[in-house]
């Protein structure tokens, strides 16, 4: 828990308007030799791009009526309104159920932030003749985003990333990551998503935050989620002292 409120000196990569100083924090991102997922840590996984619209592939049938290893496709925008067609002939390789369709998103992987803990399993018991889907284990995550612009990197402008540092934003959270491609960047907390337990869907980039770290966030997520903020938390005392400071 936060012993209080006051003014530090953090190494390298925090500059003095940004609540992992305000706090008193000597240890935001701490190093995970253990390499094991749990909240707090720090992953990479690929992330889609929510704000563009998806598409659909359409299986339009199989290229010769006795070969289930090749089918001709279409692919368009996926809408809300659009009905699932079935294929005239089923491919074996993308089979669909009533009322599914094939969404595709463009994605890109990014740094994320496990905010969920270990989930509980469901005894298979209990899901026997059920689709894996139904109840398979996933974490939760948050992504961020680079701020400075690049060939591959869209970034954001120098005032709205102070603005998201002085914590103005309930949905924005500042921070710079400790991994080795780690960079200031921005976390998305109005993009959490889930994403596969398995080892194929994530890589664990050796660190994570610490318990207080971990707390500051949590409030910030509430912040979000509940549109107030507790005017006697340790975050919102922060975003004061930071208005105080720095206007």
């Amino acid at each position: 828990m936060m012993s209080g409120i006051q003014i530090c000196v953090k190494k390298m990569s925090f500059p003095e308007d940004c609540i992992q100083n305000i706090v008193g924090i000597d240890n935001w991102w701490i190093p995970d030799e253990s390499y094991q997922i749990s909240r707090g840590s720090l992953i990479e996984a690929f992330v889609p791009h929510v704000d563009v619209m998806p598409y659909t592939i359409t299986m339009d049938g199989r290229k010769e009526d006795d070969k289930h290893d090749s089918a001709k496709a279409t692919i368009g925008p996926l809408k809300v309104g659009s009905a699932s067609r079935k294929t005239r002939l089923p491919v074996a390789a993308m089979p669909l159920h009533n009322g599914e369709v094939y969404a595709v998103y463009k994605a890109k992987k990014r740094p994320c932030l496990v905010i969920s803990d270990e989930p509980m399993l469901v005894d298979n018991r209990l899901t026997r003749g059920k689709a894996n889907s139904s109840t398979c284990p996933t974490y939760l995550i948050v992504p961020f985003y680079g701020v400075e612009m690049g060939e591959k990197r869209a970034g954001f402008k120098d005032e709205f990333v102070t603005r998201v540092r002085r914590c103005i934003y309930p949905q924005f959270h500042w921070d710079f990551l400790p991994h080795q491609r780690g960079c200031e960047s921005i976390m998305r907390l109005d993009q959490m998503q889930p994403i596969g337990t398995h080892h194929h869907a994530y890589k664990h980039l050796g660190y994570k935050l610490s318990d207080d770290a971990i707390e500051t966030i949590d409030t910030q997520l509430d912040w979000m989620l509940s549109g107030g903020l507790i005017q006697e938390s340790n975050f919102n005392i922060c975003r004061n002292m930071l208005a105080d400071v720095f206007g």
